[in-house]
């Protein structure tokens, strides 16, 4: 009970302090002083949200290139839109070159509306999924539309350039894997997995992926995800997901969760005894990771609190 009762006045801490307005003048984790010639990626803390009762998770990470190409991966809910555009004008940034969406759930697009108020989006890459109505699917596609922005659809085998530096992989999913009825295990499993590379260092991003597309990724691509410097715990590090053969594989060593809530102390234990270095933006909050090209990499979290290594 004290556990507990430590956990959830730790959590409403973390809360409070994440409400007060974000400014890189206060905040060490949004200084870009010494960024230049560095790969920079952001695990954005969404989790302001305390007038909604159900979580929204949510989910959104910013990466900028070495030679200051800036890219999206998803942008949480449409509550929480507001905290990524916040987000944005405390970092300085207007201008988007690419906005990837790993799946089409509303926890991970819902906020493209506001993101696209705020910042010119020169391109958009999707995954291969068609036909899904989804009402904050269909309103990015409709934004994308009236803004000229041209949406890529892109899959397994597919890869691109971020910026001179960074070549993108894609691994999942297959580009002919469509299922029309698109449950929720479905759209999950959609996610695409994008490997990205700078010289020896590389980061995972996977999206919500369940335990099925796991396998199926590991099945296809195992040898290309292995020893993995900078992931993303799969599905806001949930149960449904990181499972033993996926941690063992990718071997990260630091994880990231992003979720207003706390992760699934199984998923955490797993990968900690993997020896990774595990964090939560629902306790640490923006979490920074400053990278060059030669496995030279820096942590930044905004709160120090975990419960982690």
């Amino acid at each position: 009970m004290k556990r507990n009762r430590l956990i959830r006045a730790c959590v409403w801490c973390m809360l409070v302090l994440a409400s007060f307005p974000l400014s890189a003048a206060t905040d060490p984790v949004l200084d870009r002083s010494g960024d230049y010639g560095k790969f920079i990626v952001y695990f954005l803390h969404l989790g302001r949200t305390s007038s909604t009762k159900k979580s929204n998770h949510g989910d959104c990470e910013l990466l900028i290139s070495p030679d200051g190409k800036v890219m999206m991966v998803d942008c949480g809910a449409p509550v929480q839109g507001r905290y990524v555009v916040e987000t944005l004008e405390a970092l300085g940034i207007d201008h988007i070159d690419y906005f990837v969406n790993s799946h089409r759930h509303h926890d991970h697009l819902g906020g493209f509306s506001q993101v696209a108020d705020h910042a010119k989006i020169d391109r958009v890459f999707v995954g291969p999924m068609e036909g899904y109505t989804g009402k904050y699917s269909m309103q990015m596609d409709q934004r994308c539309e009236a803004d000229g922005i041209v949406q890529t659809k892109i899959g397994d085998g597919d890869s691109f350039m971020f910026g001179r530096d960074i070549e993108v992989s894609v691994y999942h999913p297959s580009k002919t894997a469509v299922d029309s009825t698109y449950t929720t295990e479905e759209l999950n499993n959609s996610s695409l997995a994008l490997k990205f590379s700078y010289g020896n260092t590389t980061v995972l991003l996977c999206g919500d992926l369940y335990m099925e597309g796991e396998q199926e990724l590991l099945d296809a691509h195992s040898d290309e995800i292995r020893d993995i410097d900078v992931a993303k715990a799969n599905h806001h590090g949930l149960w449904t997901s990181n499972q033993s053969l996926w941690i063992e594989t990718i071997n990260p060593t630091y994880c990231v969760a992003v979720s207003d809530i706390l992760s699934d102390l199984g998923v955490m234990n797993r990968y900690k005894q993997q020896g990774t270095i595990f964090r939560q933006t629902v306790f640490n909050g923006i979490v920074k990771f400053s990278m060059d090209a030669n496995d030279g990499i820096t942590m930044l979290c905004q709160h120090a609190f975990s419960l982690d290594n």
